[in-house]
């Protein structure tokens, strides 16, 4: 049986891929170098990196970062994954200039 975390991190996924964004985990270590996790575009793809042995529950705050600086209008976020994103800004609709 799968936990909340990992329930949590299967949706993550899944609203990452219809946004077009692949979620790659692998060891960020190259010639001694460490990287960072963090999306990036390769040859036209969208790319979320990811170091494979963070816990879980740390995808999941790497996930909700990068997904909260995307624009989620065009996909449909469920309950689940809504409740980890901060809510989104105000919008300026029925402001006037004046205000």
């Amino acid at each position: 049986m799968s936990t909340k975390v990992e329930r949590q991190l299967a949706a993550l996924e899944r609203v990452a891929g219809e946004l077009g964004i692949e979620v790659s985990y692998d060891r960020l270590k190259y010639a001694g170098l460490i990287l960072k996790s963090g999306l990036c575009t390769y040859r036209g793809r969208k790319i979320l990196f990811i170091e494979r042995r963070k816990k879980p529950r740390e995808k999941v705050d790497v996930l909700v970062d990068i997904l909260s600086a995307l624009d989620l209008s065009a996909v449909e976020v469920p309950d689940e994954v809504a409740k980890l994103l901060p809510p989104p800004p105000p919008s300026d609709a029925g402001r006037s200039a004046s205000d």
